[in-house]
């Protein structure tokens, strides 16, 4: 099983992985539920060299880069669907923390806070915050962490 490091040097990283994971990204930003395999992603993985993209894509699942549904065929041609980033991909491009980490984090506080609350006045908001919150995909949750970090200071 190789890595994504033993397949590609630091200018095949910037130049085709890095690429890739950030039009994986785009994706679930748009709320897109993944991609197949081919099109934009293998554009962005050099999808002029398939067997290097093909090994590319499997080395970034194995890596844990991406959630990814793979199937290789007989003469070892991969297909398969791109489900999203991992945490770890997230990381490995600047975009960290993850929603996926941060909204039961985030919820857990709400309860803890609203548990600890004495004033019935303090507690209505508190609640009404974490109902909100399970209504917020985790897509939308970087929208709504990135507006209430603005305003706090005081950018929007």
């Amino acid at each position: 099983m190789a890595s994504t490091e033993t397949i590609v040097d630091q200018d095949s990283w910037s130049l085709h992985v890095l690429p890739a994971l950030r039009v994986l990204l785009d994706a679930e930003r748009a709320d897109k539920d993944g991609m197949s395999v081919s099109g934009e992603f293998w554009t962005a993985l050099g999808g002029s060299d398939s067997v290097r993209a093909q090994r590319l894509i499997v080395a970034m699942k194995d890596d844990g880069l991406i959630n990814a549904k793979l199937t290789t065929t007989g003469s070892g041609n991969v297909s398969g669907f791109a489900e999203g980033l991992t945490a770890e991909g997230r990381r490995r491009i600047g975009d960290w923390p993850s929603p996926e980490s941060v909204l039961p984090r985030l919820a857990e506080l709400l309860e803890s806070a609203v548990q600890n609350e004495d004033s019935q006045e303090r507690k209505e908001p508190l609640r009404a915050l974490l109902g909100a919150l399970g209504q917020v995909t985790t897509g939308g949750l970087g929208n709504v962490v990135g507006t209430l970090i603005g305003q706090a200071a005081g950018v929007t």
